[in-house]
């Protein structure tokens, strides 16, 4: 797959983005600026009416998604109890929350952000939006911040921190409603996780992750 094209004219944009930005952007593609492709292709453009955009799709030339819905349909897969029983408990936990929502990035795995002199410069992976609580995102990032290569499970401890520093960097402490949905959200990603290593035979690096700190979760999270 080619990794990076220079600017040059709409020519050789697929029929789909072309139909994707008639339909949805009102306007059509006269020139690219960039196209740079690894497992997304992000691509620069500027529109018949003036605007420049950025569009980001992602292929999926290997039937990863067919094959994942396959074993899913099928049934193929026996869940062990710490990952199946978790999941419905923090599944129940989120159910109970009434909070406001908001759009947010979903995913603060260290491996997609950067950072310049101890400030963050760029965060990637921005197909990961959500719109949800912000405490169920902040636990969500609580648990999985840690992650760089294969994901896993922040430690409780480091959980604990990251969410003390999210309070006081907002300036408001959360509500003990927002504490308990944020604990159940630090399950969310590891969950995931752990049965996608089931899926493809990966090591079990958040299986482990989630038995060893299930239960302490929980108890935090009221689940």
């Amino acid at each position: 797959m080619t990794q990076e094209e220079e600017a040059g004219g709409a020519g050789g944009l697929s029929p789909a983005l072309l139909a994707w930005c008639a339909s949805e952007l009102g306007a059509v593609p006269v020139e690219q600026l960039f196209a740079v492709s690894q497992m997304s292709n992000v691509t620069g453009l500027r529109l018949d009416n003036g605007l420049c955009v950025v569009t980001k799709s992602r292929p999926d030339e290997s039937g990863r998604a067919e094959a994942c819905v396959t074993v899913q349909l099928a049934g193929q897969i026996t869940l062990p109890d710490y990952v199946e029983v978790t999941a419905q408990r923090v599944r129940a936990r989120l159910g109970r929350v009434d909070l406001s929502c908001v759009i947010v990035h979903a995913d603060w795995e260290s491996q997609n952000l950067r950072w310049e002199a101890g400030e963050p410069f760029v965060v990637h992976d921005w197909d990961s939006l959500a719109w949800q609580p912000e405490a169920a995102i902040a636990g969500a990032g609580a648990g999985a911040f840690a992650s760089w290569g294969q994901p896993t499970l922040a430690p409780v401890e480091s959980s604990a921190a990251f969410l003390e520093v999210y309070q006081q960097t907002r300036g408001q402490a959360f509500t003990a409603e927002e504490v308990e949905v944020a604990w159940a959200a630090s399950l969310w990603t590891a969950l995931h996780n752990a049965r996608a290593e089931l899926v493809w035979g990966m090591e079990p690096v958040a299986n482990r992750a989630v038995a060893a700190q299930a239960e302490e979760r929980l108890a935090r999270a009221r689940a």
